[in-house]
């Protein structure tokens, strides 16, 4: 991908019907079809992201960032739905390096740098 200009590759998921890939790079979350490995669609950040991962619905993209935030968009369209951030949440400037959806999909739970893992509860959907 480093080839293509598509930045680094940090971490890759498979949507959980397994029609399409996730990845998150060091410019963004890629979606390709899982079959054909053509991009569906690129949604930019202003971050590097570190781990994206599906809802268990398959409706949702939760990715941690460098910049120690937790954001959600929409499958279908890309569209932001929410950044997770708060006095409660990692320290900043500490990347989230992991990112994770209980089984309902109502919590999101993250891991950082700074060695603390935080729940989150997912609204806006």
């Amino acid at each position: 991908m480093a080839r293509w200009g598509k930045g680094t590759v940090n971490e890759i998921a498979y949507s959980p019907d397994g029609s399409l890939l996730a990845v998150a790079s060091s410019i963004g979350v890629h979606l390709y079809d899982a079959e054909s490995l053509a991009e569906v669609r690129h949604i930019e950040t202003d971050a590097q992201v570190r781990s994206a991962v599906f809802s268990p619905d398959g409706e949702l993209i939760a990715a941690g960032l460098a910049d120690s935030t937790l954001r959600l968009w929409r499958v279908s369209d890309g569209g932001p739905l929410s950044t997770l951030e708060s006095l409660s949440g990692h320290f900043p400037f500490e990347r989230v390096r992991s990112v994770a959806f209980s089984p309902s999909g109502a919590v999101i739970g993250s891991v950082s740098s700074d060695g603390t893992v935080r729940l989150w509860g997912v609204v806006g959907r």
